[in-house]
């Protein structure tokens, strides 16, 4: 199993080393956790713990600054069913996603959500009256993935899934409903840090895919950075981003005819679901969800 498991982590797409990733550190966070507890260590477990979630104080996150990334890999040792939906939120948004965008920015979206979540969820502890007093801190891989799940829905806010007992539902409503569940979650108590940093993944989504369809791309310049230092310890030759210029001719977005085939392929999709397209009709739809 632990070699299936590697060869997994090893030959998979991002989507499945990101998931291997959160699930094999839970598992170790409870078997550890387990340990300390039979031992009468458990306080000091989550002592240690406490070194790698997000906290709201800027003065201990200067202090802590790797937090700002462990937190979107750890859990709870007992939110079983956080991580279990968070993965599965993961694994079904993802895959739209990479549908339409390039495959390589779901890692830096992944990694961004999570920041701004943590940034946002910070901001707001601070600067409410509301929360003075109280030090909460932030775990879990949520406002990571809302940004991918955000970035999905903007992309093709009309794409279709099947749920159970629901039927089909279009990708913007549920986008919608889980953006307006954690706002009424913050109003209503609870777990209000987690709430607000959901909003701040999900509007980094929004925005990363705002300003890719318009032609500017917030991570291939990083991702240049990290190729040539991948291509230094290699020897291999220096990789070169030509970026494209942004055309100021002005045009239709898209001709009546590609209208209508798009209307016809979005009617379709309605019907029978994306995976009914042919592989004709997903290239024209991500070539002309690109486009506009």
């Amino acid at each position: 199993m632990l070699e299936e498991i590697r060869n997994s982590f090893r030959n998979g797409n991002i989507l499945q080393r990101i998931i291997i990733l959160n699930v094999g550190l839970f598992v170790v966070q409870s078997i550890i956790f387990l340990l300390f507890t039979v031992g009468g260590g458990r306080d000091t477990f989550s002592n240690i713990l406490s070194y790698l979630y997000f906290p709201e104080s800027p003065a201990l996150l200067l202090r802590r600054p790797w937090t700002l990334f462990t937190y979107q890999f750890l859990h709870d040792p007992f939110g079983i069913f956080h991580i279990l939906f968070n993965m599965l939120y993961l694994w079904w948004f993802g895959r739209i996603a990479v549908e339409f965008i390039r495959e390589r920015y779901i890692l830096p979206l992944y990694l961004t959500g999570g920041i701004v979540g943590a940034l946002f969820f910070m901001l707001i502890y601070n600067l409410s009256p509301e929360f003075q007093g109280s030090s909460p801190l932030l775990v879990g891989a949520s406002a990571s993935i809302l940004a991918i799940v955000a970035a999905a829905a903007t992309i093709v806010p009309d794409y279709t899934v099947h749920l159970i007992l629901i039927g089909p539902v279009r990708l913007k409503w549920i986008a919608l409903i889980a953006v307006l569940l954690d706002i009424v979650g913050i109003t209503a108590g609870g777990n209000v840090g987690g709430h607000l940093a959901h909003l701040g993944g999900a509007l980094t989504g929004f925005l990363f895919i705002r300003s890719y369809q318009s032609g500017w791309n917030w991570f291939d310049g990083w991702l240049a950075v990290w190729d040539n230092l991948m291509a230094r310890f290699r020897n291999e030759p220096r990789v070169v981003y030509v970026r494209k210029e942004k055309k100021t001719t002005t045009r239709p977005t898209v001709t009546e005819d590609q209208q209508e085939k798009m209307d016809a392929i979005l009617d379709k999709i309605s019907r029978s679901g994306y995976d009914s397209l042919s592989k004709e009709e997903k290239t024209f739809l991500f070539r002309i969800s690109n486009e506009k």
